[in-house]
Parts: structure tokens; sequence; C-alpha cells
């Protein structure tokens, strides 16, 4: 497999956070491809705690109305050390009831077999 050297987006996907009620509500099931960058963003009034392993340990907090970028891959890393966020990664986040969307957003770059 070769790398192509572009980055394509991952499906939008989000959950309302005036259904949390302090446990975890999954933004996805598993990543559907590595990615190079992944971003959570809480637009709701209160913080929220992320897993990603699915809801089993906390993670990382997000202040509201901010967002988490990771950027596992940088143009300054040498090509044969990549760093990706695994594909298959189970996301979910929990808080108190709010007002507003959390969205998970990412971008990967895709493979052709050559």
């Amino acid at each position: 497999m070769i790398v192509k050297n572009i980055l394509k987006p991952l499906e939008l996907a989000t959950t309302n956070s005036a259904a949390f009620d302090g446990t975890y509500k999954v933004l996805t099931t598993g990543l559907a491809h590595q990615c190079n960058i992944l971003r959570i963003t809480n637009g709701c009034k209160l913080p929220i705690t992320v897993s990603f392993d699915g809801g089993i340990t906390d993670h990382e907090w997000i202040w509201p109305e901010t967002s988490l970028q990771l950027n596992a891959q940088t143009n300054s890393m040498p090509t044969n050390q990549v760093a990706l966020i695994a594909k298959g990664t189970a996301i979910s986040v929990k808080g108190a009831a709010s007002v507003g969307l959390i969205y998970l957003s990412g971008y990967y770059q895709p493979a052709s077999a050559l």
C-alpha cells in the first residue's frame, strides 16, 4: 500500500448534550480510518470528559465551547515515523445535561494499492 499525499475528512459525528446524565454517550463505536488529525468540539455550556476506550477510562477534559485537537502526524515528522490515531478507536463523552452539540471530526490519509 502506498500512502497518498492528501488528507480526507472523516464523516462528522455528533451527540446532543441535552441527553447527558453523567454516563458516557457514544461519539463513535470505532474510527473508520486511522487519523492524522482528530478534533472533538464541545459546543455546550458545561465541561465534558472524553474516553478513547469506549467509556471505560476518563482520558481528557474539554472546557465549554472549546475544542481538543490531536495532531498525530505533523509536517516536521519524518515519513518513516508515522504516528496515527488507530482505526477502530471508540470515543465516548460524558457530562451534565446542557444545551449544545459535541462534534467529532478528523482527517486521514487514504492508501492506494499499487
